[in-house]
């Protein structure tokens, strides 16, 4: 039995998707990369059809949460180059390399099984690697990454295409201080990269709120999520110079019922 639909529905403007997007590729500089952050569903937003969106209007990066959401990307069309934010899980290493999906690496052991698969393929395959600067998340500590490369140098099918740390609170002035320390200790693992012989070509350290603020902070590349669904006022700074943006998402339904008191 088929049983006719709530008369409640979520309404997407993806034109304001696209607005939002050059708002902020003018407001943050053309020199800077873009990430558009399309995980848990471009967050409610449709992934799929957002993602379409951002790569007509040139988008350089997606960044996803799993691979298998990168994957349902990949199966919609979608050529643009792929971050898994998240890493991946024993075993999901060919869906990676079959669809050209760039993990987020920050364990060895993950780095281990991946350059197993890629020297079975005959390939060398790029990954970005996660320092943990201060948010707590994942990442390699800041204070490990010589140990890291120490152990990382025995894998000869993996290239470090990119850098990156997340930011825990750019959206909050009073704690700016502990941001230029994350800064500084993503540079100083930078150098340790470096001077073992790695040349990354992707940095990226800020998200919506370090990049609107101080835009890519010593970095070539952004992560921007809340803001390309126009959510500024929820999470960036009062009282800072922004992008203009436009709400992407409304609700509508219909009033149920209308009671005099």
């Amino acid at each position: 039995m088929t049983f006719p639909a709530r008369p409640t529905v979520a309404e997407i403007y993806l034109d304001n998707l696209r607005f939002n997007f050059r708002s902020c590729r003018t407001f943050i500089g053309r020199d800077v990369k873009i990430m558009g952050v399309v995980k848990a569903d471009a967050y409610g937003h449709g992934a799929v059809e957002c993602s379409k969106a951002l790569e007509g209007e040139g988008v350089d990066w997606f960044g996803v949460a799993t691979p298998e959401e990168a994957l349902e990307l990949r199966n919609a069309g979608i050529e643009t180059s792929i971050l898994c934010l998240g890493g991946f899980w024993p075993g999901q290493e060919m869906i990676l390399l079959d669809n050209k999906i760039t993990p987020a690496i920050y364990e060895i052991s993950s780095a281990d099984n991946l350059n197993s698969v890629a020297k079975r393929a005959g390939r060398v395959f790029p990954i970005h690697i996660k320092i943990d600067t201060g948010m707590g998340r994942l990442g390699i500590r800041w204070d490990s990454t010589a140990a890291f490369i120490h152990e990382f140098r025995r894998f000869e099918n993996l290239t470090v295409e990119g850098l990156m740390t997340h930011f825990a609170s750019a959206d909050n002035p009073s704690e700016d201080d502990f941001t230029s320390l994350q800064i500084e200790r993503f540079q100083d693992s930078l150098s340790v990269f470096r001077a073992a012989g790695h040349s990354p070509e992707f940095l990226d350290l800020s998200n919506s709120p370090g990049a609107v603020v101080n835009g890519a902070n010593g970095g070539n590349m952004v992560r921007l999520g809340g803001v390309l669904y126009g959510l500024g006022g929820d999470i960036l700074p009062a009282g800072v110079s922004k992008p203009e943006l436009k709400p992407i998402m409304s609700i509508r339904s219909r009033i149920s019922h209308l009671k005099a008191i």
